[in-house]
């Protein structure tokens, strides 16, 4: 399993955001912190099952995530989810 600290996230989501391109390995998360949305984009090198721990985790101590739903960009080269730290 791939481990990424949200500082790395959001430092190459900033770094693609400018450029408009998602890579392969990039993972870029929008979140509001305990209690709120949380949601972003992730390359074709991420799977599901990655996001969904790593957004647990995001969700902080006893943050459970609902919700989560994954779009696939027809492109297939990436995808976005969107949930909820409840």
């Amino acid at each position: 399993m791939r481990k990424a600290s949200l500082f790395g996230a959001v430092a190459i989501g900033l770094l693609a955001a400018c450029s408009g391109e998602i890579a392969s390995n990039e993972l870029n998360v929008t979140s509001s912190g305990e209690n709120g949305p949380i949601g972003g984009t992730f390359g074709s090198d991420w799977t599901r099952s990655e996001i969904t721990t790593l957004m647990n985790e995001q969700c902080g101590a006893g943050g459970l995530l609902g919700d989560l739903e994954f779009v696939d960009d027809p492109s297939g080269t990436y995808s976005t989810f969107s949930g909820t730290c409840a």
